[in-house]
């Protein structure tokens, strides 16, 4: 019955029945549950039929979903990218005038992902390209932050499908988020990090809509470092390609882009 069954299903058909009673598996659902989960076989041979208990086969079966699940994510967001380059040169970018950046610099290419994020359809997709980017990119995340106010939808955006895309509420592949002020509060509880930030050293992934120089994004890491949290790295939805890879190769916190200025201008 079980070779009918995608991968996916399988896992849940072995996990309901070794959480019921210590069930008998064939020896095919062994080597199966191993192969998925990239473990050797235990040495000692057995015969055709194996006890299987929930504290023998959660383990196996964690292992065995990760693959699983970034594997979906990459079939899910591969079209997604071109729609969003697509929003983005329709609502985002601007050339018909000179704009003063956040860096001081003046130029007359302005991306504002704001206007995209922003909407229904926009926030969807930059969640789930980011979210494909985390699977790539930082597989240990624990937590998103957002440096406000551009950041802040997209670690929003993320967190939501990453705990759509579990199959039980709560579940350890959930992502929350952070939200990083540029400056502490002058009022209430004074805080320059806004979330759920736990005693233990958080791994933490940056996400911004735009980098330029990499001044603010590079401020919002150290903020988060201060807080005890261990920043894996950063990614972006656009580098404009003027210093930001530079400077955080000088600080070797990795910086990722889904898109280029130079992508979106071609």
């Amino acid at each position: 019955m079980t070779d009918d069954m995608n991968d996916e299903r399988f896992l849940g058909y072995v996990e309901m029945h070794a959480e019921t009673e210590r069930h008998l598996f064939s020896r095919h659902h062994v080597n199966r549950l191993h192969a998925l989960a990239g473990v050797p076989l235990p040495a000692p041979s057995y015969g055709d039929f194996l006890g299987m208990g929930s504290d023998y086969v959660r383990p196996l079966i964690e292992k065995a979903r990760v693959p699983l699940r970034a594997a979906a994510r990459a079939a899910d967001t591969k079209a997604p990218h071109g729609q969003l380059r697509a929003m983005l040169l329709q609502r985002s970018v601007r050339t018909d005038r000179t704009f003063t950046l956040k860096s001081g610099k003046l130029s007359n290419f302005f991306v504002d992902c704001k206007q995209t994020a922003l909407t229904a359809n926009g926030h969807h997709l930059a969640g789930c390209i980011l979210l494909r980017a985390l699977d790539e990119h930082f597989p240990n995340v624990e937590t998103v932050a957002g440096v406000a106010l551009g950041g802040c939808p997209l670690a929003s955006a993320v967190s939501t499908l990453s705990a759509h895309q579990s199959e039980d509420w709560p579940h350890p592949y959930a992502l929350n988020a952070l939200y990083v002020r540029e400056a502490r509060k002058d009022h209430g509880t004074s805080r320059r990090i806004e979330g759920p930030i736990d005693d233990t050293r958080l791994h933490v992934v940056l996400l911004e809509d735009v980098v330029t120089t990499g001044g603010s994004s590079l401020a919002a890491c150290d903020a988060l470092t201060e807080e005890g949290c261990r920043v894996l790295g950063v990614i972006a939805l656009v580098d404009r390609e003027e210093g930001a890879t530079e400077a955080f190769a000088a600080r070797e916190i990795p910086l990722r882009a889904i898109f280029t200025q130079t992508e979106l201008r071609a």
